[in-house]
């Protein structure tokens, strides 16, 4: 008898912490909970360089300068390659020149404009004496007319050698090649030596700073996606996770693949992150509303239709009922579901749901569920 005494303290206590198998099988239940959510959709696309240019000769020469290497990082108005520049240098020398020599004619003329001048006014002073011939007078006004011409001449000159001088500036500037944006030297084409004719590429210039999601959208989203274009993006590359506050919708559809682009754009400096990798998305494409949410376990599949069990009690017991739902979306361990008659007071079950059958059961009642958050919800497909 006394080896006995355990087994028969163990199958007291036993009783009293589980309930009566004779009501029908354990299972967990849980409240049905109504959240304040917006629907997403779960979209995957690439990224792309905001800045991508490739950096082409503008100007006939050979290249006496490589300042940069593939992958290199580069800053805005960094040199990254030298033309020679000793033939086009001294062209614009002797265009200098030209330009000095052009207003210091325009100096001499304006002299001699100023001495015809004067005389005009003292011939024309004396002519009503009669103390001036006519005809003195008449070459004395010619050569007035002959003196501002010569200015009008030098002036044009130097508006000439001042336009080939500002053109020779241009071209040895084009002799150098440097960074348009800040970014990443790739596909290098030039050796020191090499001659290039204009157009030629000579590198490629990626930006890494500000990068671009371009997000495949299916075309049967457009006008929820539309409605809601105002909202921030949760994009996710890897592990890492964050929001683009900036986008742009491409109002164009691929014929084949029945999808448009979305363009989430994001600063780069502190992620790491590089063209062509892959990202996923989770565009809104509803208004936050009040919907019903159960645990994602509380869903089972019979006949490849969802349901779940809803438990009710009364003074004759509890009693497990299958209901049909819809899917609407998940949020992270919970789903927005549809489905008649449930709502905030109604027990589902969310353990012992898979070879349940309706009927009598024995229910555990689980702790309130917790909300999930906004950026992590996932439309069902």
């Amino acid at each position: 008898m006394k080896n006995l005494k355990p087994f028969l303290v163990l199958a007291i206590v036993g009783s009293i912490a589980l309930p009566s198998l004779a009501n029908g099988p354990v299972v967990r239940t849980q409240l049905v909970k109504v959240e304040k959510l917006q629907q997403h959709q779960r979209v995957t696309g690439n990224l792309h360089s905001a800045a991508d240019a490739t950096l082409a000769a503008r100007e006939s020469g050979f290249v006496s300068q490589i300042l940069v290497e593939d992958g290199q990082l580069v800053q805005k108005g960094e040199l990254l390659v030298q033309f020679d520049a000793r033939r086009l240098a001294a062209e614009l020398e002797s265009a200098q020149a030209e330009l000095a020599g052009s207003k210091s004619r325009l100096n001499q003329a304006i002299a001699e404009q100023e001495n015809a001048q004067a005389d005009v006014d003292a011939f024309n002073f004396t002519a009503s004496s009669e103390a001036v011939s006519e005809r003195r007078l008449r070459q004395a006004e010619t050569a007035l007319q002959i003196a501002k011409a010569g200015v009008n001449s030098n002036k044009a000159a130097i508006s000439a050698a001042q336009a080939r001088v500002d053109l020779l500036k241009v071209r040895m500037n084009d002799l150098t090649i440097k960074a348009p944006f800040s970014g990443v030297v790739t596909d290098k084409q030039a050796e020191v030596g090499e001659w290039f004719n204009p157009g030629q590429p000579v590198l490629r210039l990626v930006s890494n700073q500000r990068l671009e999601a371009w997000l495949d959208v299916p075309e049967r989203l457009s006008q929820e996606v539309l409605l809601t274009s105002e909202e921030p993006l949760t994009l996710q590359v890897g592990g890492l996770q964050f929001s683009a506050n900036e986008r742009a919708n491409v109002g164009l559809v691929d014929t084949r693949a029945r999808t448009f682009n979305v363009i989430a754009k994001f600063d780069n400096q502190d992620k790491g992150l590089m063209p062509g990798m892959s990202v996923s998305a989770w565009v809104p494409v509803s208004e936050v509303a009040d919907v019903t949410t159960v645990s994602k376990s509380a869903v089972v599949r019979r006949n490849g239709s969802p349901m779940v069990f809803q438990v009710t009690t009364n003074e004759e017991g509890s009693t497990a009922q299958p209901m049909p739902v819809d899917i609407l979306f998940y949020t992270g361990d919970r789903v927005a579901i549809a489905g008649y008659g449930l709502n905030a007071q109604t027990q589902v079950v969310i353990e012992g749901n898979e070879r349940l059958m309706p009927g009598p059961v024995s229910p555990i009642a689980d702790q309130e569920p917790v909300g999930t958050a906004m950026n992590t919800l996932e439309a069902a497909e």
